[in-house]
């Protein structure tokens, strides 16, 4: 590396951040471009991860020479990565299948109850016809008209 202020850029950073910021990014960066991850891909991957990954390392040693605050974590960084880093969580784990069945009758069950509340609803807001009006002459309204 050559001066520290692109040190500070290969870790993303602005220079004069912090030492914690510091060792946040070297730390992130270093589980990301670690070659663990880019095992399963294409050679091409793995080799630009391992160069990554160096000039990163680089990065944050020529950082250390210059921050009193980092000077001291030569061995407990690299335990704090080790102990943090669980390839489990790599791994992916597809959901819990449901049975179909199940899902059926959920659905069903589902339907049937917006049908039964749609028609409640319906029924209770239906608007009935006016009734007819009385006859006050029921011997008129049987007769044929002429």
């Amino acid at each position: 590396m050559k001066d520290v202020p692109e040190c500070y850029k290969v870790l993303g950073l602005e220079p004069g951040s912090s030492p914690e910021r510091v060792r946040r990014a070297y730390i992130q960066l270093s589980r990301f471009y670690d070659a663990a991850r880019h095992v399963d891909g294409d050679p091409e991957r793995l080799s630009v991860a391992q160069e990554k990954k160096k000039d990163i390392d680089d990065a944050y040693t020529e950082i250390r020479r210059f921050l009193p605050e980092l000077q001291g974590d030569d061995g407990r960084l690299e335990t704090m990565m080790e102990e943090t880093r669980d390839f489990k969580e790599m791994v992916r784990v597809r959901p819990a299948e449901v049975s179909k069945p199940l899902m059926a009758a959920v659905i069903g069950g589902a339907l049937v109850f917006l049908f039964v509340w749609a028609y409640h609803i319906y029924s209770q807001t239906r608007v009935l016809p006016a009734a007819p009006a009385p006859i006050s002459d029921p011997d008129a309204a049987l007769a044929p008209a002429q």
